[in-house]
């Protein structure tokens, strides 16, 4: 893998890339592969990545966003593995409102950059993200859990 990446980059951009790697490991460690603690941990990071990505210039703001593309990597299936647990008989019907969902990919850019126009401000506009990101936090660590049904 490294002489792969040496080979496609020089050897900072090398070395900057398997350094970001390596903190999502880390991350992914400190989680315990556990799913829930995962993607708590991983949104606490793109909230962490995301004002660096917005304040700092040119290739420190670059390589944050990119990170947070490193890091939005084990969301989506991890999210939906907790969002149909529990379903029974209903999963199909759940699985496929979950990839329905999915549109708020294209709600929140239009959203945000409403939000850019209001303001005058595109760096602030990104609370709007980061607000999403604060959800997946509390989805990840509280939301997720299955909610017994009384009848």
């Amino acid at each position: 893998t490294f002489l792969t990446v040496y080979v496609l980059y020089d050897l900072n951009e090398a070395l900057i890339i398997l350094g970001l790697i390596a903190v999502n490991v880390v991350v992914l460690l400190l989680a315990r592969f556990i799913p829930n603690r995962t993607v708590g941990l991983f949104a606490m990071a793109v909230i962490g990545l995301l004002p660096i990505g917005v304040i700092a210039e040119g290739t420190l703001a670059m390589w944050a966003i990119i990170a947070i593309g490193l890091f939005n990597s084990i969301m989506f299936p991890t999210i939906f593995d907790l969002a149909i647990k529990g379903l029974g008989r209903h999963t199909s019907q759940g699985s496929s409102l979950l990839v329905m969902a999915i549109v708020g990919g294209a709600i929140v850019p239009p959203l945000q950059g409403l939000f850019a126009d209001l303001t005058g401000d595109l760096q602030l506009s990104f609370i709007i993200p980061m607000i999403c990101y604060a959800y997946i936090v509390y989805y990840g660590f509280v939301g997720y859990k299955v909610k017994e049904v009384q009848v």
